[in-house]
């Protein structure tokens, strides 16, 4: 197979409010078999998840771990705060995968000084302690 550089438009994802948004156009290299099928390399792959993310404003894996270690908090005390797997975060931190969308805005959060652990962990309690909490809270 030979290799060739193709352009390839970079979109944000359509969301259910606005359709899907184009961003940058970055070229990769893709094979090209004898029939003239094109297939996009490993290595362009990853080009194109790591600027899509970039993008989106996912933090990267050296990111998320120099924020966990900022909290001075082990993987296990992140996922849990997080409410993810292990595992997951992991993968985050070794750059193998990206968070949710929904799991990075609460790193964001954290990350921007915003919310802290503490609010995490409050808001992972059962509703009717985290409420007493507050009550007395306001009574002191």
């Amino acid at each position: 197979m030979k290799t060739k550089q193709v352009p390839f438009d970079i979109y944000i994802p359509a969301t259910e409010h606005r359709a899907a948004v184009k961003v940058n156009t970055i070229q990769i290299d893709v094979y090209t078999d004898e029939f003239g099928n094109e297939m996009v390399t490993p290595e362009s792959s990853i080009l194109i998840d790591k600027t899509q993310a970039r993008y989106m404003g996912l933090l990267a894996g050296l990111d998320i771990r120099a924020l966990r270690e900022r909290l001075s908090l082990s993987q296990d005390q992140l996922s849990d705060l997080l409410g993810c797997g292990k595992k997951s975060l992991s993968r985050w931190e070794n750059g193998r995968e990206y968070p949710s969308q929904l799991v990075n805005t609460l790193l964001r959060l954290l990350e921007e000084k915003i919310v802290t652990p503490e609010d995490l962990r409050r808001v992972r309690r059962p509703r009717m302690l985290a409420r007493l909490e507050v009550i007395t809270n306001r009574a002191r």
